[in-house]
C-alpha cells in the first residue's frame, strides 16, 4: 500500500502546480516521511522511493530551491546502501538517467558524467554475504547511537562504489540476480555511449580524485548508519587500500572481467544479457577482439534459441545508431553471427543491420566490399 502511495506522489510530482505548492523540504529531512522509508520493511515502497528521488533531484520546478534537490539526491545515494539490490540498482538506474522511456541522450550522458566524477564519504556498511542477497531482500541497517558506526571512512567515488556492488552480485549463484546485474552494466554502457556521442570522454589512465570544498551531510542525523557525505575537489588521488591507486582503467577491467566469467553460466539467457552488456560497454577505441573471441566462442553452443540470437543481433543495431563510428567493428561481430549460426538468424534482422551498417560505413568501401566477400 504504501508503494503505491509513493507512485501516487511520483505521478502528482510531474504536475509542476503540485511540486510547487509542497513542502518537499520537510518530507525529506531526517525524521520526515520520505526518510523513514528507508527503514521499512517494504523493498517496493524503497523502489519507489528511489524513483521519487529522482523525479524531483531533476525536476526544474524545484531549480529554484537547490537545498531542497540536493536533499532528495542524498537521499538517492543513501539508497545506494540499501541491503536489497533490487533497490541498490533501481537508485543505479535512475543516477543513470534510465527512468522512464522517455530518456534523452543528454540526460544518459549527465547520469555518465555524475557516475564518474561524483565523489562520497562513506561509514562503514555490515558486510553480507552472497547467500544473504540472494535469499532475501532485508531491511537496511537501522539507526544507531554507537559514535563509532557514524565514522566516516576516506572519501570514494561513487563509480566505485557501484561497479563494487555489482561485482559483489557477479559473485552470486543467483541467474535471476546475475541477469539483474548484467542489465544494469547494459544501461551503464548506454549512458557510457550517451556521453561519447556529445564527445565526453572519461581520461580512464588518470587517478581517480577526491574532491575538496565544503561538505554537506546526506543524512542530517549523527548516528546514522546511513550517513554519507558529498565532496566537491581535491588533489589527493584515492588509494585502493593495497598501495595503488584506482584508475577509471583499473576499475572497468576489474568490473567487465567479472562480467564475462558469467557466460559460464549454464542459464543462456543470463549468457545473453552478458553479451549485450559487453557490447554496450566496448569503447570505439578499445580492442574488440576479446569480445569477438567470446560471441565466436558462445555461437559454437546449439542450444542458443533462435529468438534470442536476434535479439543480441537487435543490440547490435542499436549500438550502431549510438555510436556510427564503431560500425564496421559491429559489421565483422554481424558476420560472426551469420557464418556461426546461419539458420537461426533472422534474414530480415541482418539484412536491417547490414544496411544501416552499410549506410555508417559509405566512406570505406573497400572495406565493405572485403567484409561482403
Amino acid at each position: 500500500m504504501l508503494a503505491e502511495a509513493l507512485r501516487a506522489i511520483l505521478w502528482k510530482a510531474k504536475d509542476l502546480g503540485f511540486i510547487g505548492g509542497f513542502d518537499m523540504g520537510r518530507l525529506v529531512l531526517h525524521g520526515g516521511a520520505l526518510h523513514d522509508v528507508l527503514y521499512l520493511d517494504d523493498v517496493l515502497a524503497r523502489v519507489s522511493l528511489a524513483r521519487l528521488c529522482h523525479t524531483l533531484s531533476t525536476a526544474r520546478a524545484l531549480d529554484d530551491m537547490p537545498d531542497v534537490k540536493s536533499q532528495f539526491t542524498h537521499l538517492l545515494y543513501q539508497l545506494l546502501l540499501d541491503r536489497s539490490e533490487r533497490v541498490c540498482f533501481e537508485a543505479i538506474l535512475c543516477l543513470l538517467g534510465k527512468f522512464d522511456n522517455t530518456e534523452r541522450t543528454e540526460d544518459r550522458a549527465a547520469g555518465w558524467i555524475l557516475l564518474t566524477r561524483e565523489i562520497l564519504e562513506l561509514p562503514e556498511t555490515p558486510s553480507v554475504s552472497g547467500k544473504e542477497y540472494q535469499t532475501k531482500d532485508t531491511l537496511p541497517p537501522k539507526p544507531t547511537k554507537d559514535k563509532r558506526s557514524s565514522k566516516l571512512k576516506r572519501p570514494q567515488p561513487l563509480i566505485k562504489l557501484v561497479m563494487r556492488r555489482l561485482e559483489s552480485s557477479f559473485r552470486s549463484s543467483s541467474r535471476p540476480l546475475l541477469h539483474s546485474a548484467a542489465r544494469i552494466v547494459l544501461e551503464m554502457g548506454k549512458s557510457r555511449a550517451a556521453a561519447f556521442a556529445l564527445g565526453v570522454y572519461e581520461d580512464k589512465g588518470a587517478d581517480l580524485q577526491a574532491y575538496d570544498v565544503e561538505s554537506s551531510d546526506l543524512d542530517l542525523n549523527e548516528s546514522s548508519q546511513h550517513k554519507v557525505t558529498r565532496r566537491k575537489t581535491s588533489s589527493l588521488p584515492l588509494s585502493d587500500g593495497t598501495g595503488g591507486k584506482d584508475t577509471f582503467a583499473s576499475l572497468l577491467a576489474s568490473l567487465l572481467e567479472v562480467v564475462r566469467t558469467t557466460v559460464a553460466c549454464e542459464c543462456v539467457f543470463v549468457r545473453a544479457m552478458v553479451m549485450k552488456a559487453l557490447i554496450w560497454m566496448q569503447s570505439p577505441h578499445e580492442s574488440f577482439d576479446e569480445l569477438e573471441s567470446m560471441i565466436a566462442s558462445e555461437l559454437s553452443d546449439p542450444t542458443w534459441p533462435s529468438a534470442l540470437l536476434n535479439d543480441v543481433l537487435l543490440t547490435l543495431h542499436a549500438r550502431f545508431k549510438a555510436s556510427p563510428d564503431m560500425a564496421i567493428t559491429l559489421l565483422e561481430i554481424a558476420r560472426i553471427f551469420a557464418t556461426k549460426a546461419p539458420g537461426k538468424i533472422d534474414a530480415d534482422v541482418l539484412q536491417l543491420l547490414w544496411k544501416v551498417g552499410s549506410c555508417f560505413c559509405a566512406l570505406f568501401g573497400n572495406h565493405m566490399i572485403s567484409l561482403a566477400a
